[in-house]
């Protein structure tokens, strides 16, 4: 004890000492994560051992007390990574005398850190003793820095409870030493902590500490040139290590409807490359990106100056230096003709050909048609799917009494229809420590975060395990999961929880052997459920792009500009398909565009529109702004009823209908949403903005914008520049089947009156049926006695 007590003391009393920054630290200096698509990569930057903490910690300190960023290094860029960007969804608790926790978070090719802080908001106990207690930062496995956790004031300490609270929050700027970065990093946040100089019990109340998720990474960058190499795509214009969202500059020149598709699906791919970041993409037809990577798609004829491309041969691709920036990229999409720059973006992105050098030529390969809710990012409804299809085979297990949840997020087509189909099952697998019931384990089950089943962790006979040969760590059940409640983003929980056995003071330290996982080869089965859905339903077309992503590769949609298009209109249309791409994990290889002059009811058979309008609107909008007034009118009552009868009442009275249609022309920002007046069972969507400029900010707060694309709902919705009004809920049609036998149950559910008079119907049948065989056996019965 006396050894750790010194041992501590040494290492909270003085911090360490800051070491100059030595340049050209060589190979072995790892990068740290870098700026986004869009920025330049850099040279090398070391630091010796010993990079200095520089401290501001004391109780009550309030965060937006603490010091900001400060100026960046002379020739890099600052950027900011908070804990929550890096996918803490709540504040990391640490708890016991070792309690840790761990962030991933990556490094771009084409920068490298020149200087890194965190700057650390945290709570901690008061019971904490400061000789011993303090928190242990670790970066790739090497010490990085510590954080002495001093006492409280006697004000403070006389208040302390077990349970964080405001009056407990700190704030520390740490330096971290650059040379511990590498293209991966794993950071860990570790409490050393002690609350008595005698026996303790290591999971004692007094023992916490909890890292806020407002704290930051603040990295000062410098730019790295990479090659003219192909091989290195996605690469420089999507990084994987960088979790920020995507921007990317597009230049279209001249603009045509394939270049606008070519384009369309370079955003498409990207976007679906971003998943969970996001991308969104601004568009000139003029000049190329003043600064950072870029996307050029243009003619032999358009090509701007300085890229030095060949003499094309066919659909070609390349990579070159941005004229204006040495050390930014462009992706050059080019041919011949628009149908050769259509096809290069075609085959760019479906990726059947190894690219490499500073120029390809791509060559038309034949792709097999899809076929509808076959996108990667959708859980399949044709058969059971393994757990392990939606998550890393490594996040399945856990260690510690109550350890993170295990979490498998997926995708599911947002038409599932739960009519007669109350629940689907899950073939739960899994394994755990419990080995009696005194352990008292306990599983919880969650669906979106809400408990939908707990199971308790028994230990299976030894007797009964010799006999069947069964590990006895490992159940199997079936959880039923309510259909209803699946979302077409939809989360599972899987939190395993065991009881701390009650120890004597003095007995040595608990040896942490509590291990729970759950077998990646467990499945959810959603075969049988059928897609029917009622429509127009924007929540579906603003969270997953919906009935558009019915087919992944957009293949049976139509995109409708205006005439008089431009820039922010094209930015508007490439900023939602890469939303599309990110709901479906694929490139909108199939997407059509036209203008709305164009736009003729043979163009537009057997596909879904999408209608984009800024300014007054086209002929096309007018001709179908009946369809839109129906939008916001409220659906007709199917239903008899008392509940139905009073509905219609309120809505005579109140004018509902006409107040949502009149409102959506009367000029604001919107969407809505009905029927294709061309094919029936297909779907119209009109993005409607006074302009470009507020058509781009429209499609950028409903796509990128989780908050705000979660209050879009129904067939029409006002956008009041900070969030959505919804101006109707009715539902016009449906998509989709039941099949032929539960299409006809459906059908007379929801028209009980019909239902009636079939029934009377069938029983006057059979009736007269009946009555005609009695008749028909009297005749012949006084038949056979007249003879």
């Amino acid at each position: 004890m006396l050894a750790l007590l010194a041992l501590a003391a040494a290492a909270g009393a003085q911090p360490l000492a800051a070491d100059a920054l030595q340049p050209g630290a060589g190979p072995g200096v790892a990068q740290g994560v870098g700026q986004n698509a869009g920025q330049g990569a850099g040279s090398d930057a070391g630091q010796s051992a010993g990079q200095g903490i520089e401290q501001d910690i004391g109780p009550g300190i309030e965060p937006t007390a603490a010091a900001d960023a400060g100026q960046p290094m002379a020739g890099t860029e600052q950027y900011v990574l908070p804990f929550s960007l890096l996918g803490e969804r709540r504040n990391l608790e640490l708890r016991g005398v070792d309690g840790h926790r761990e962030l991933v978070f990556g490094v771009r090719a084409d920068q490298r850190v020149a200087r890194a802080r965190i700057d650390l908001r945290y709570s901690r106990s008061q019971a904490l003793l400061q000789k011993l207690s303090h928190l242990k930062i670790m970066l790739n496995g090497e010490l990085a820095a510590t954080v002495p956790l001093e006492t409280a004031s006697p004000e403070t300490a006389a208040s302390a409870t077990a349970a964080p609270g405001p009056q407990d929050e700190a704030h520390a700027w740490l330096d971290l030493p650059v040379r511990f970065f590498r293209p991966d990093n794993l950071l860990s946040l570790q409490l050393i902590g002690h609350y008595t100089l005698q026996c303790e019990n290591p999971v004692h109340p007094d023992l916490w500490a909890d890292i806020d998720q407002s704290s930051r990474l603040v990295l000062d960058v410098e730019p790295l040139v990479l090659p003219d190499d192909l091989s290195l795509l996605p690469a420089p214009f999507f990084d994987r290590h960088d979790p920020r969202r995507l921007h990317l500059p597009f230049l279209v020149a001249g603009a045509s409807d394939a270049r606008i598709e070519a384009a369309g699906m370079i955003a498409s791919w990207m976007g679906a490359l971003a998943s969970y970041r996001g991308a969104d993409f601004s568009v000139g037809t003029r000049d190329l990106p003043a600064h950072g990577h870029g996307v050029v798609v243009a003619g032999a004829a358009d090509l701007p100056p300085g890229l030095d491309l060949p003499a094309l041969e066919g659909p070609t691709v390349a990579l070159r230096t941005n004229p204006n920036d040495p050390a930014g990229k462009l992706l050059v999409v080019t041919g011949r003709t628009d149908q050769e720059i259509r096809t290069a973006a075609r085959m760019l992105v479906l990726g059947g050909q190894v690219l490499a050098g500073p120029t390809a030529l791509l060559k038309n390969l034949e792709t097999r048609p899809r076929k509808p809710y076959d996108a990667p990012n959708w859980i399949p409804t044709d058969r059971p799917v393994a757990l392990g299809e939606l998550g890393a085979v490594g996040g399945f297990t856990r260690s510690g009494r109550v350890p993170e949840p295990i979490t498998v997020d997926f995708r599911l087509p947002p038409d599932l229809s739960d009519w007669q189909t109350r629940d689907v099952p899950l073939s739960l697998r899994y394994r755990h420590s419990a080995q009696s019931p005194a352990d008292e384990g306990r599983l919880d089950v969650l669906l979106n975060r809400a408990t939908i089943r707990q199971e308790l962790l028994e230990g299976r006979d030894e007797r009964l395990r010799r006999w069947t040969g069964d590990d006895p760590s490992v159940q199997q059940d079936t959880v039923r999961i309510p259909l209803g409640s699946l979302s077409a983003l939809s989360s599972l929980q899987f939190q395993f929880r065991y009881k701390m056995p009650e120890r004597p003071e003095c007995s040595g330290g608990q040896v942490d052997n509590w291990r729970s996982g759950i077998d990646p080869e467990s499945t959810l089965d959603l075969s049988g459920v059928a897609h029917h859905k009622a429509m127009p339903d924007l929540a579906a077309f603003s969270t997953v792009g919906f009935p558009f992503t019915r087919m992944a590769d957009l293949s049976e949609t139509v995109a409708v500009l205006p005439d008089q298009a431009g820039d922010e209109e094209y930015g508007a249309l490439l900023t939602w398909l890469g939303a599309a791409g990110r709901s479906t994990g694929l490139p909108a290889s199939g997407i059509r565009v036209l203008r709305a002059a164009e736009a003729k009811a043979p163009a537009l058979a057997g596909k879904d529109v999408l209608l984009v309008e800024s300014g007054p609107p086209s002929a096309l909008l007018r001709q179908w702004a009946g369809h839109v007034s129906a939008a916001g009118a409220p659906a007709a009552e199917t239903e008899w009823s008392v509940g139905a009868l009073i509905r219609q009442a309120y809505r005579w009275v109140a004018g509902a209908g006409e107040t949502a249609g009149g409102r959506a022309r009367a000029g604001s920002d919107w969407l809505a949403g009905f029927e294709s007046p061309v094919t029936a069972g297909r779907s119209v969507v009109v993005l409607a903005a006074g302009d470009g400029a507020r058509l781009a900010q429209l499609v950028e707060a409903f796509a990128l914008d989780p908050v705000q694309g979660g209050q879009v709902q129904g067939g029409l919705a006002a956008w009041q520049g900070d969030r959505f009004q919804v101006l109707s809920r009715a539902s016009s049609y449906y998509v989709g089947s039941l099949g032929a036998v539960r299409t006809v149950a459906w059908f007379l559910s929801r028209h009980p009156l019909l239902m009636l008079l079939a029934l009377l119907l069938g029983v006057a049948l059979a009736a007269a049926v009946f009555y005609l065989h009695l008749r028909t056996r009297a005749r012949r019965r006084l038949q056979m006695d007249s003879e």
